[in-house]
């Protein structure tokens, strides 16, 4: 799912009719239990691009030891040796990993924002509560 649309459905799920403050209680278990699968679903989108950035930095590793297959080289010619101690340097600077890193890293994010979005609907209830008494106390109950 895309960032986008994550967005959306949280700016549309956190709302809360003050009208239907019964209604509103009653969806917290919905609502509850699909960021609980968002998030389970984000993560193991997360685990899967950890595993091609896993399987990339080592192709990319094969490639800058020089011991990568003979048609990497015909495809994407290197012939500089490289040093065990400076293969890092050149890992952090290779633009495939950087891209598979930036998918990761905004995979990362995106999990972090469905579990605090689930935590925000979890605490729904606190908000309704607090209406409730609310509504109480302009009503003249004590």
């Amino acid at each position: 799912m895309k960032i986008d649309e994550i967005i959306e459905q949280i700016e549309a799920d956190k709302k809360i009719d003050h009208t239907q403050l019964d209604n509103e209680s009653l969806k917290i278990p919905e609502q509850a239990v699909k960021y609980q699968q968002l998030a389970h679903d984000e993560a193991l989108r997360l685990r899967f691009l950890e595993k091609e950035y896993n399987v990339a930095r080592y192709n990319r590793w094969m490639y800058y030891m020089g011991k990568a297959d003979p048609a990497v080289y015909v495809k994407e010619p290197f012939d500089h040796k490289v040093l065990k101690s400076d293969v890092n340097i050149y890992l952090d600077s290779d633009l495939i990993l950087n891209e598979v890193q930036d998918r990761l890293t905004a995979q990362a994010e995106k999990l972090k924002l469905v579990v605090e979005a689930g935590k925000v609907m979890q605490n729904k209830s606190f908000n309704i509560k607090n209406a409730l008494e609310h509504q109480k106390f302009m009503g003249g109950a004590f």
